[in-house]
């Protein structure tokens, strides 16, 4: 029904209803004409007319079909009228198809346990040896597909311009779920179970690598965004399985689910043949939806609930001190904080963690220190490795040949991250060393020391707080995907001395910075030498 001028998509919403709303040029909201079928006869309008390529097309949000809103138009006079008949053009639509029912095509249908009301509503017709599938679009036929019985190399022939829309598209209501089938004689079957919101891809299985590319899915995607869930009810075959995963990535797996036909059943057709309607009902109400990534229910951890029922939550890596493991275990998967004042061992302590469970686990570590160089660091670790001096303290100093010994031992459990001079050390680039030393070396552990040697890579419109908050998440998350236990080192705001002149040890809420420190952290370390014993060792 070719348009005229714009006004006559105007006069015909605004004949429709006072509170007809023009969304744009080409489109109108207003009442739908069947207002019997509308509870307060429709007087929100639910009825969307646009202009699409010189045509006249419409659709009610409320669930009216095509084809009672078209008698209604016409019934009211309201369609566009033509003064002048435009000149004839070739057109790769039928104009028509042969809607007479052969004796052998309805003996073909009813074998497949299909009712006449089924049939007429599809609009089935019949060539010699063949029973034909129309396709409409807006009322008006595009194509054809004709199933011909005896060619079993090819038994399905599509009329020119076919493999464009939807079989059974124009009596589709978007806005209620609906189900996808491999074939016509499948999209019958279940409408004769009382799944009439289906359709059926006009090719099969074939969707070819972008699946974008094929005009009736690029074309109905937009008619899709209303619809809450649709069902994938295809073959069950490999072809089908893969037509099954490529519709869900198109249509988008958090809506999709798909159904599981019984064994000795490939579709919906034979599901209806072998069992009944009921079982097609079956079957689609224990349709299995697909997983969606970060949504979860408590069965899946339902055997981690009772290990920890049974078992207790479980230790961490053992420090190395049997004191200290009764109240802190090295958890993998987890961001600590290490806080303390200047000079208070912080450094030494992960340093000499780092040695313990590199021997007890011989596991290896991941580094980036900016206060020691490489050799003096080095030398830190021999220390601890041999429990012997570097220098000599106490009469008692590593040999050349124990030096040696503690480089090779460091060398295997160890990975260091040193940036050049010109690249600024961000906690983006240093995860990104670090995500590389965790594939290629399985490290489990990462030190970061300290926060306030990071290039602080702030946007001009976030706070302090906000960017501590977002580089936390990224730190703790960077620990749970890849499970790996990272020590973030964080010096305290400066504090005052108590009356004896010592300075108390700094919590969680002292970190300088942001509260998030805290907050944010799987485990908090104070790392503080008590100043009376301090004092008297001191001496």
């Amino acid at each position: 029904m070719p348009l005229n001028p714009a006004h006559e998509l105007k006069r015909m919403a605004t004949a429709l209803s006072t509170k007809a709303i023009r969304i744009d040029n080409t489109s109108w909201k207003t009442a739908c004409p069947v207002a019997e079928n509308h509870k307060h006869g429709d007087k929100n309008p639910s009825l969307s007319l646009s202009e699409r390529n010189g045509k006249l097309v419409w659709h009610c949000h409320s669930g009216c079909g095509q084809t009672e809103v078209l008698d209604r138009l016409r019934g009211l006079d309201l369609l566009p009228k033509r003064d002048v008949a435009p000149a004839a053009k070739p057109s790769s639509k039928p104009q028509s198809y042969p809607t007479q029912r052969s004796q052998e095509v309805l003996e073909y249908l009813y074998q497949r346990d299909l009712s006449d009301a089924t049939i007429e509503h599809f609009k089935i017709g019949s060539v010699e040896g063949g029973v034909v599938f129309p396709y409409f679009i807006d009322g008006e036929l595009q194509h054809t597909k004709t199933k011909l019985f005896k060619r079993d190399d090819t038994p399905y022939v599509q009329s020119k311009g076919g493999g464009k829309c939807f079989f059974n598209l124009d009596n589709i209501d978007f806005t209620r779920p609906v189900t996808i089938c491999e074939g016509e004689i499948d999209c019958m079957s279940m409408h004769e179970s009382g799944h009439t919101n289906c359709i059926s891809v006009p090719n099969g299985a074939s969707l070819g690598d972008d699946p974008l590319k094929r005009e009736y899915i690029a074309s109905s995607l937009k008619l899709f965004d209303p619809t809450p869930m649709i069902v994938l009810a295809v073959d069950a075959d490999d072809p089908g399985f893969v037509l099954r995963e490529k519709l869900a990535d198109v249509f988008g797996r958090d809506r999709c689910s798909y159904v599981e036909w019984p064994e000795g059943c490939k579709d919906a057709s034979d599901v209806l043949v072998q069992h009944s309607t009921d079982y097609i009902d079956e079957c689609v109400a224990k349709a299995v939806t697909y997983p969606v990534k970060g949504l979860q229910g408590a069965e899946e951890h339902r055997d981690a609930v009772f290990k920890l029922y049974r078992d207790g939550r479980s230790r961490g890596m053992s420090t190395g001190y049997p004191n200290v493991d009764e109240c802190y275990t090295i958890q993998l998967g987890e961001l600590e904080i290490v806080t303390g004042h200047p000079g208070n061992g912080k450094s030494n302590w992960l340093d000499q963690l780092m040695v313990n469970t590199a021997k007890q686990y011989g596991i290896r570590h991941a580094v980036c220190s900016f206060e020691s160089p490489p050799d003096q660091h080095l030398a830190v670790l021999a220390e601890k490795y041999h429990a012997k001096s570097f220098i000599g303290h106490g009469g008692v100093r590593l040999s050349e040949d124990e030096l040696s010994e503690a480089i090779t031992w460091i060398e295997d459990h160890f990975t260091f991250i040193r940036l050049d001079d010109d690249v600024a050390p961000t906690v983006d680039v240093i995860l990104r060393h670090a995500r590389a030393a965790v594939m290629r070396y399985g490290v489990k552990c990462l030190v970061l020391d300290p926060w306030n040697y990071f290039e602080q890579a702030r946007k001009s419109n976030q706070t302090e707080t906000e960017y501590v908050s977002e580089v936390l998440s990224k730190l703790r998350s960077f620990a749970q995907r890849n499970g790996v236990h990272v020590w973030l080192v964080a010096h305290p705001s400066k504090m005052l001395r108590d009356k004896d002149g010592s300075i108390p040890a700094p919590t969680g809420m002292d970190v300088l910075g942001s509260v998030h420190f805290f907050t944010k952290c799987d485990v908090l370390s104070v790392v503080h030498r008590h100043p009376t014993l301090h004092r008297k060792t001191s001496r």
